[in-house]
Parts: C-alpha cells; structure tokens; sequence
C-alpha cells in the first residue's frame, strides 16, 4: 500500500509543489536499474514550466485510489527508457499507464503532436461509481490539437479540455467490458473547424412537491443531434425518461432544464446523453437526488418474489395504457406486458415464465411519454 499512500499524500499539496514530489514518489517504483532522471530535468525547469497531464481515480466519497502523471518535452523520448517510471503494482486498485508491456506511474514523451496516444491500465478495481479527474498544466496553448478519452466498453468519446480540470464518472460493474484493464485511453487529433462539445454543468435538485429538477449547461451546439435525460436506481443501469432536441445550434450553447414528475422514491442518479450528428455519444457527470416520502405510482408484493408470481398495485395514476417491463442486472429483458388504467387503484397478477432465475431485477412502469416508475425486486 505503499504507492496509494505516496500518491494520495502528493495529490493534496498544490500543484507548484507536486512535481517533484511526483519525481521523489516515481523514483521509488524504480528498481536500481532504472534510475529515474526526471529529477535532473525539474531542476533545469520551474515546476510552473513543465508541461503534463495528471490522471487521478477517487471513490464518490473523495477518496484517491491511484494515479498517474505524462511529462511532455523535447528531451524526452516516447519509448521506454530511464526517464520513465515503472509502476510497482499494488494489492488493491491500480490505474496507471501502459507502453510497450509496461506499466508506468510516471512517463515522459515528446511535446503533444497529433495521432499521439495515451494507454490507461486499470486493475482490481471494485465494483461501484468513481471519479475520474484528469488535470493539466501549461497545455492550454498546445496548438491545432483536440483532446479525447475514449471509453471502450460504453463506445464514447468524451472532450478533454487541456486548459482546465476536467472530470467524469466512471461506472465498474461485474460485465467484464466494465473491468477490462485497457478500457481508457487519451487520444489527440488535429482539431477540426467547430470547437468540441462539452458539458460545463449538470444540477439535480428536489423541488416543493414530486419532482426534481435538472439543469444543465452547454458550450456550443454545432454538431449536437439531439439530448437523452437517463435515469438510474444504482447508478450503474440507466434508462431514457425523456429526450428533447438542441435549441441554440450554434457555437455559444446555453442553459437547459428539465423536470423529473415521478423521481424514485429513494436515490435518483442522472446523466445527460448527447448524440453528435456523426452519432457519436457524450455523457455528462452523474448527479443524484434524494427523494422520499412520494406517493408512489405503483407498489409490488410480494418482495421477495416467491413461486414466481407477485402483484403489481397500480395507484392514482392518469386513465390510460401502461406499459410493465422486468430487467435483470445486465439490462436483459425477462418480461413484458401491459395493465390499463381507469384512473384508480388497480391490482395486476404477474406470472413469471421458467427463464427468471433468483436474483434482483427491476421492474419499470411507463407510458408512451417515458418511464414513470421502477423498483427492485428479489425473485427467490
């Protein structure tokens, strides 16, 4: 537990003073071999002068799990040499960089041009929601080049700006896509005329009444196709509430808000999916909003789930089609049927077919507007 210690003690000293102590730190995770000579190198530069992008991972609770640090100047070579840091690999979780077979804490490269990568490399990671902050100096007047991280199981691309901090959300579940160790990666491409897109804020917040409000805030609109509100009771399995189309389409952006009527009756997580007009997907961070003591739509019993057949009680809800829909923790559907409402308390009887194994699932409730309600239920 060496590294994560070091590590954690560096990232909370300022930046001026982090360099060198990162230096100290990397010249640890060497072996006698492979002495680091960064160290030779900060005292020809002012820690302000240097030039370098610092990955860190943190839990929701603020606590650093590890990280990593790329060095960018002249006199460094981009393959592996004596002016890298190797990574000592640590019991509990590890994020760090990978090249050539290695994994590094520190690495030291050339000057950013485009087509250069950057490779992540996680391991033993626990299931659950972290953040990922991605911090840099003296980048922001790298010239002509855009900055991505590429997130290979959910198929994204998310802008990094290299003038400021920049952050995300990071959901680790048991799909092994989620876990794959070179999940993340950094690309740099030349930029292209309109500017990349970014989310610059997302707020959730419960108002007077069952509601909750989101906001959310955009720097351009040049090439957004359309914006998908996602909803999730764990924070890992999100679905669409509702979707609306951009406003501004041009390179100033804007304000944007949107009411959940019928929030869970506990932790809402939310997240902001924009497509591009090339199709690509941007997500958001994830926010959530605690709300309790609703009136809730619908109510399911038993639960645990026995026999394989529970009821559904659908309460004071508007006249109309209702549509029930059963998901298992991977987002597999095991069930779907429909109930109609008559604008008062209704009793439904669900039978489920031989394919339900115990476990947790959810069960959602919608209308052709979108999901009103979802619960957890045991099947035993």
């Amino acid at each position: 537990m060496l590294i994560n210690t070091k590590i954690s003690y560096i990232v909370k000293q300022p930046l001026q003073f982090v360099l060198p102590l990162l230096f100290s730190f990397a010249s640890l995770c060497c072996s006698a071999s492979h002495k680091n000579h960064l160290t030779a190198a900060a005292a020809k530069n002012t820690p302000s002068d240097i030039k370098m992008l610092s990955s860190f991972l943190f839990t929701t609770a603020g606590v650093i799990v590890d990280g990593n640090r790329v060095v960018f100047d002249s006199r460094y070579s981009n393959a592996i040499d004596g002016n890298d840091a190797i990574k000592l690999t640590n019991p509990g979780a590890n994020f760090g960089l990978f090249r050539d077979s290695r994994t590094l804490a520190v690495e030291a490269r050339q000057p950013i041009t485009a087509g250069d990568t950057l490779f992540y490399y996680m391991s033993n990671l626990a299931t659950g929601i972290y953040k990922l902050d991605i911090a840099v100096q003296n980048l922001a007047m790298t010239s002509g080049i855009n900055c991505e991280l590429i997130d290979r199981y959910l198929n994204t691309r998310c802008s990094v700006s290299l003038a400021d901090t920049n952050h995300f959300s990071i959901n680790v579940n048991s799909v092994a896509g989620s876990q794959a160790s070179n999940r993340f990666l950094i690309v740099f491409n030349a930029k292209t005329v309109a500017p990349a897109f970014r989310f610059s804020g997302i707020t959730a917040k419960k108002k007077d009444g069952q509601a909750v409000a989101l906001t959310w805030q955009v720097n351009q609109e040049l090439d957004a196709a359309n914006y998908e509100i996602e909803r999730s009771a764990d924070g890992l399995h999100f679905s669409s509430i509702s979707s609306t189309q951009p406003f501004y389409h041009d390179e100033h952006g804007g304000n944007y808000q949107y009411n959940d009527l019928h929030p869970l009756n506990n932790d809402n997580f939310y997240r902001i999916r924009l497509t591009t007009k090339s199709g690509t997907a941007v997500y958001s961070d994830v926010v959530t909003a605690n709300v309790k003591g609703l009136i809730l739509p619908m109510s399911i019993y038993p639960n645990p789930v026995v026999s394989r057949i529970f009821r559904v009680e659908i309460k004071t809800i508007v006249p109309g089609k209702y549509f029930l829909k059963m998901t298992n923790n991977r987002g597999q559907q095991v069930y779907a049927g429909s109930v109609v409402s008559n604008g008062f308390p209704s009793t439904h009887s669900i039978q489920l077919g031989a394919n339900v194994i115990k476990g947790d699932y959810n069960v959602t409730l919608s209308s052709a507007e979108g999901i009103i309600y979802t619960e957890r239920v045991i099947v035993q």
